[in-house]
């Protein structure tokens, strides 16, 4: 797992990997845009984002929001888990 930050009313870059991430909400209030879905997940809830789907993060928040996240290789039985608005 990796530790992932960004600042308040910050948007982090577009970006695509050949591997599952699984991402998780540590602190703050972010939103996950992947494959054109929004997402906004709590605090301790997962998010999984599939191989090859394009996907960005904003803080919209009042304070840096910060996130655990890694890379699963094998096949997922679902696409997304979380809160989709």
């Amino acid at each position: 797992m990796t530790f992932g930050s960004i600042r308040r009313g910050r948007c982090g870059p577009t970006l695509c990997t050949t591997q599952h991430e699984l991402v998780m909400l540590v602190d703050g209030e972010v939103e996950f845009e992947a494959a054109g879905v929004i997402h906004r997940p709590r605090i301790g809830e997962k998010l999984l984002i599939p191989a090859g789907d394009q996907h960005t993060v904003h803080n919209r928040g009042t304070t840096e929001s910060h996130w655990l996240y890694g890379y699963r290789r094998e096949e997922s039985s679902g696409r997304y888990t979380g809160t989709t608005t």
